[in-house]
Protein backbone atom coordinates (compact mmCIF):
# COMPACT_ATOMS: atom_id res chain seq x y z
CA UNK A 1 0.00 0.00 0.00
CA UNK A 2 1.23 3.52 -0.79
CA UNK A 3 0.64 6.00 2.05
CA UNK A 4 0.77 9.79 1.80
CA UNK A 5 1.59 11.63 5.02
CA UNK A 6 0.83 15.35 5.11
CA UNK A 7 2.01 16.73 8.45
CA UNK A 8 4.06 19.77 9.45
CA UNK A 9 5.23 18.40 12.84
CA UNK A 10 8.48 16.59 12.05
CA UNK A 11 8.34 14.13 14.97
CA UNK A 12 4.80 13.05 14.21
CA UNK A 13 5.47 12.88 10.48
CA UNK A 14 8.64 10.80 10.92
CA UNK A 15 7.00 8.56 13.52
CA UNK A 16 4.05 7.81 11.26
CA UNK A 17 6.36 7.20 8.31
CA UNK A 18 8.41 4.74 10.36
CA UNK A 19 5.26 2.84 11.43
CA UNK A 20 4.13 2.42 7.85
CA UNK A 21 7.59 1.53 6.48
CA UNK A 22 8.07 -1.05 9.25
CA UNK A 23 4.64 -2.41 8.31
CA UNK A 24 5.85 -2.98 4.74
CA UNK A 25 4.20 0.04 3.11
CA UNK A 26 5.60 2.68 0.76
CA UNK A 27 5.48 6.20 2.21
CA UNK A 28 5.23 9.50 0.36
CA UNK A 29 5.97 12.38 2.71
CA UNK A 30 4.49 15.83 2.23
CA UNK A 31 5.36 18.69 4.58
CA UNK A 32 2.49 21.11 4.91
CA UNK A 33 3.30 24.75 5.65
CA UNK A 34 1.64 25.95 8.87
CA UNK A 35 -1.22 28.39 8.33
CA UNK A 36 -1.29 29.79 11.86
CA UNK A 37 -5.08 29.49 12.00
CA UNK A 38 -7.35 27.51 14.28
CA UNK A 39 -8.34 24.64 11.97
CA UNK A 40 -5.98 22.26 13.77
CA UNK A 41 -7.46 23.09 17.17
CA UNK A 42 -10.99 22.74 15.81
CA UNK A 43 -10.16 19.35 14.32
CA UNK A 44 -8.48 18.20 17.54
CA UNK A 45 -11.64 18.96 19.49
CA UNK A 46 -13.68 16.64 17.30
CA UNK A 47 -11.20 13.81 16.71
CA UNK A 48 -10.68 11.31 19.51
CA UNK A 49 -7.19 10.08 20.27
CA UNK A 50 -8.00 6.44 19.65
CA UNK A 51 -4.76 4.94 18.34
CA UNK A 52 -3.80 2.63 21.15
CA UNK A 53 -1.97 -0.12 19.25
CA UNK A 54 0.26 0.15 16.21
CA UNK A 55 -1.00 -3.12 14.69
CA UNK A 56 -4.62 -1.92 14.93
CA UNK A 57 -3.66 1.39 13.30
CA UNK A 58 -1.90 -0.35 10.39
CA UNK A 59 -4.79 -2.81 9.96
CA UNK A 60 -7.25 0.09 9.81
CA UNK A 61 -5.14 1.86 7.18
CA UNK A 62 -5.00 -1.34 5.10
CA UNK A 63 -8.75 -1.86 5.49
CA UNK A 64 -9.39 1.71 4.30
CA UNK A 65 -7.04 1.25 1.33
CA UNK A 66 -9.00 -1.87 0.35
CA UNK A 67 -12.25 0.10 0.36
CA UNK A 68 -13.34 -0.69 3.90
CA UNK A 69 -14.21 1.62 6.74
CA UNK A 70 -11.59 3.39 8.83
CA UNK A 71 -14.07 4.56 11.43
CA UNK A 72 -13.28 3.60 14.99
CA UNK A 73 -16.01 1.36 16.48
CA UNK A 74 -16.34 3.77 19.43
CA UNK A 75 -16.97 6.64 17.02
CA UNK A 76 -19.58 4.60 15.16
CA UNK A 77 -21.26 3.72 18.47
CA UNK A 78 -21.36 7.39 19.41
CA UNK A 79 -22.94 8.25 16.08
CA UNK A 80 -25.69 5.61 16.25
CA UNK A 81 -26.50 5.65 19.96
CA UNK A 82 -29.14 7.93 21.35
CA UNK A 83 -27.71 9.64 24.42
CA UNK A 84 -29.62 10.80 27.43
CA UNK A 85 -28.36 14.31 26.87
CA UNK A 86 -25.79 14.26 29.67
CA UNK A 87 -22.31 15.39 28.69
CA UNK A 88 -21.02 12.51 30.82
CA UNK A 89 -22.48 10.15 28.21
CA UNK A 90 -20.06 11.53 25.62
CA UNK A 91 -16.94 10.49 27.55
CA UNK A 92 -14.91 7.59 26.23
CA UNK A 93 -14.13 4.66 28.51
CA UNK A 94 -10.61 6.01 29.08
CA UNK A 95 -11.92 9.51 29.85
CA UNK A 96 -14.36 8.01 32.38
CA UNK A 97 -11.47 6.11 34.00
CA UNK A 98 -9.45 9.31 34.24
CA UNK A 99 -12.43 11.18 35.74
CA UNK A 100 -13.01 8.41 38.30
CA UNK A 101 -9.36 8.59 39.37
CA UNK A 102 -9.65 12.38 39.58
CA UNK A 103 -12.62 11.79 41.89
CA UNK A 104 -10.38 9.63 44.06
CA UNK A 105 -8.10 12.66 44.45
CA UNK A 106 -5.29 11.51 42.18
CA UNK A 107 -3.03 13.99 40.43
CA UNK A 108 -2.18 13.65 36.75
CA UNK A 109 1.07 11.97 37.79
CA UNK A 110 -0.81 9.48 39.96
CA UNK A 111 -3.33 8.78 37.20
CA UNK A 112 -0.49 8.27 34.69
CA UNK A 113 1.20 5.71 36.96
CA UNK A 114 -2.08 3.94 37.73
CA UNK A 115 -3.18 3.66 34.08
CA UNK A 116 0.39 3.18 32.73
CA UNK A 117 0.15 6.27 30.53
CA UNK A 118 2.36 9.28 30.03
CA UNK A 119 1.50 12.41 31.97
CA UNK A 120 1.00 14.20 28.67
CA UNK A 121 -1.63 11.64 27.62
CA UNK A 122 -3.41 12.06 30.97
CA UNK A 123 -3.34 15.84 30.51
CA UNK A 124 -4.99 15.38 27.10
CA UNK A 125 -7.69 13.14 28.60
CA UNK A 126 -8.35 15.65 31.40
CA UNK A 127 -8.60 18.42 28.79
CA UNK A 128 -11.10 16.34 26.79
CA UNK A 129 -13.16 15.63 29.92
CA UNK A 130 -13.33 19.34 30.75
CA UNK A 131 -14.29 20.22 27.17
CA UNK A 132 -16.94 17.52 26.91
CA UNK A 133 -18.42 18.43 30.28
CA UNK A 134 -18.50 22.02 29.05
CA UNK A 135 -16.73 23.33 32.13
CA UNK A 136 -15.63 26.86 31.21
CA UNK A 137 -12.35 28.43 32.16
CA UNK A 138 -13.16 31.04 34.77
CA UNK A 139 -11.90 32.36 38.04
CA UNK A 140 -15.10 31.24 39.76
CA UNK A 141 -14.24 27.59 40.33
CA UNK A 142 -11.66 24.84 40.01
CA UNK A 143 -12.42 23.00 36.76
CA UNK A 144 -11.18 19.63 38.05
CA UNK A 145 -13.37 19.88 41.13
CA UNK A 146 -16.38 20.83 38.99
CA UNK A 147 -15.76 17.80 36.74
CA UNK A 148 -15.52 15.51 39.77
CA UNK A 149 -18.75 16.97 41.17
CA UNK A 150 -20.52 16.25 37.87
CA UNK A 151 -19.28 12.65 38.09
CA UNK A 152 -20.32 12.27 41.73
CA UNK A 153 -23.78 13.72 41.06
CA UNK A 154 -24.32 11.09 38.42
CA UNK A 155 -22.93 8.20 40.48
CA UNK A 156 -24.78 9.16 43.65
CA UNK A 157 -27.80 10.74 41.94
CA UNK A 158 -27.24 14.06 43.69
CA UNK A 159 -28.95 17.17 42.45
Amino acid sequence: MRVVIAEDQVLLREGLARLFVDGGHEVVDIRMPPTYTDEGVLAARTIKDRVLEVEEFLATASRAAAGGSALDPAVVQTLVNVTSGSPLDTLTERERSVLELMAEGMTNTGIAHHLVLSERTVEAHVRHVLLKLEIPESGEGNRRVLAVLAHLRRVHHWS
